[in-house]
């Protein structure tokens, strides 16, 4: 079985030199030579969208994870990754000189349309070619999500819930990683944004699936599943 994963910062294994992530973690226990990710940080569902089309039929089985529908769909090659940075603070002036043009030419309406149309035709390829699916929504759909169709395939949601509930002790406090992060304006060092343990358990949830060719399973992650809360890796990177 040859998996092929495509998405934004929560399927970004480029960083895995220890192969800790899920990616890689599925990828292993698939077995698979073939098996690859695509992810790639702060990037838009319309250019995973684009990759997806023309590396999906070399695959077995598909994860495609879907991320937030406010990002640029498109954006120059030298600014890839970039798709994430519509809000201020802006990382330099050339994304803020865009700020303009993107409120201009894209509409809440046309937004969530392209997103929609990418969930829907990602699906729907995958159908027609005989390929297992496994869609993943990065934010919750209740919060940050645009109307999706129904499908046979699985989809498994708020992935980014599991990141927030992870915490690491701090002065004697319990404090969450998110705020550390934000708080502190530091970098995300989670690798796909989980601490070491969550990866291994998102990994293994995959790998089920893909091994049973389950569906019609819709699943709110952070409520159907157990998750840790601490992690002895995260705890080195943000505790003292």
């Amino acid at each position: 079985m040859h998996v092929g994963i495509f998405g934004d910062s929560f399927a970004d294994i480029r960083c895995d030199t220890d192969c800790t992530s899920w990616g890689n973690l599925l990828i292993q226990s698939l077995h698979s030579h073939r098996s690859e990710s695509y992810g790639h940080t702060g990037t838009s569902n319309w250019y995973n969208y684009e990759v997806f089309l023309k590396n999906f039929t070399k695959y077995d089985a598909i994860v495609f994870c879907h991320t937030s529908a406010v990002r640029f769909p498109h954006l120059p090659e030298y600014m890839l990754g970039k798709n994430w940075q519509v809000r201020e603070p802006f990382e330099n002036t050339e994304l803020k000189n865009l700020m303009p043009a993107y409120k201009m030419l894209f509409s809440d309406t046309l937004l969530d349309f392209i997103s929609t149309s990418v969930f829907n035709s990602v699906n729907d390829l995958c159908k027609k070619h005989g390929k297992y699916l496994i869609n993943v929504l990065c934010f919750s759909r209740v919060t940050h999500w645009y109307d999706i169709t129904d499908t046979e395939f699985p989809i498994l949601d708020n992935l980014s819930a599991i990141s927030k509930y992870e915490k690491v002790i701090r002065n004697g406090q319990s404090i969450s990683v998110i705020d550390i992060i934000s708080k502190e304006g530091v970098n995300d060092s989670r690798l796909c944004h989980l601490n070491v343990e969550n990866n291994n358990r998102f990994a293994t949830i995959l790998k089920n699936a893909i091994d049973n060719k389950q569906l019609n399973i819709h699943s709110n992650l952070i409520e159907e599943y157990d998750w840790a809360e601490y992690d002895m890796n995260t705890t080195k990177l943000y505790g003292r």
